[in-house]
Order: C-alpha cells, then structure tokens, then sequence
C-alpha cells in the first residue's frame, strides 16, 4: 500500500519508524516525472535522525515523500505520474536501494 506525505512531517517520520525494510520516492511537490528519486526507508538522505532539520524540510517545502514496501508498486505509481517506464528518475547512490531489489521484487 502507498502513503503519500506532504505537509507531514510527523506522519512521514512515523511511517519510516514503522516500516523499516521500506522504500521512499522523493518528488517534487508538483510529480514532475523527471524527478523520481528512489531511496530505502533507512537512507539517511530522507531520514532526520538526529531531530536537527527544520520541522516541514521532509514534506512540507519543494519536496514530498511516497512511501512503499516493494519497489514494483512505487514504479507503478512512477508510472501512474507520467514516468515513460518503469524506473525511477535514479537510485539513490548513498543508500543503493537497487542492492536490496532482489528481496522486493
């Protein structure tokens, strides 16, 4: 199942909490298809683990995160907004979540 956070912060945090083998798409609040970031839920990219950023810099400002537990339904919704195939605009390089794409597929 997909969760969708803008103007979430909290929520979004909590989601990461709960589904830690999970998967992220940072996108731009407007879905422009040709910015589909894929990270996993433990990228300490898209994760404020230190409680130091700002409250509204996940999900509130020129960003919002899309939530997943497998790759396949995330580039489905890539799909959904536009994306031409199914892959995302990149692959997170800090986090490789494509190293974890053989348990998720």
């Amino acid at each position: 199942m997909i969760s969708e956070f803008a103007n979430d912060d909290r929520g979004y945090h909590e989601w990461l909490q709960g589904h830690p083998d999970g998967f992220v798409l940072n996108v731009r609040r407007d879905y422009a298809p040709k910015y589909i970031v894929l990270h996993s839920a433990q990228c300490p990219n898209i994760r404020d683990l230190y409680g130091v950023r700002a409250f509204g810099a996940s999900t509130a400002r020129a960003h919002r995160k899309i939530c997943g537990m497998t790759i396949p339904e995330l580039a489905q919704w890539a799909r959904a907004r536009g994306r031409s195939d199914p892959s995302f605009s990149k692959m997170c390089e800090r986090c490789l979540p494509e190293s974890t794409r053989a348990a998720h597929w």
